[in-house]
């Protein structure tokens, strides 16, 4: 699948096969973008499994639910959500 140019400087490492029809990171894992009115882009990732997911991260982000830094790795619990903003 084409890769959509409006994600082509956001891609998360692993995360960079994000596109406009089918925003699968892995089966069952589902990442969205969106953009605030400033610029800040935010990356929600939604794991649909029920077991755990675990990902690289090229570079450190904020988890905002958590309230958390992260870098080198994204845990995603069953069934967790991360909205990610770079750090």
């Amino acid at each position: 699948m084409p890769q959509n140019p409006a994600y082509a400087d956001w891609s998360l490492g692993s995360f960079e096969r994000l596109n406009d029809v089918n925003p699968l990171l892995a089966p069952g894992v589902e990442v969205c973008q969106r953009t605030k009115p400033d610029g800040t882009r935010i990356c929600i990732v939604i794991n649909h499994r029920n077991e755990a997911q675990t990902f690289k991260l090229p570079w450190s982000a904020r988890e905002h639910l958590s309230e958390m830094d992260c870098s080198g790795e994204l845990n995603l619990s069953a069934y967790g959500v991360a909205v990610l903003t770079r750090a």
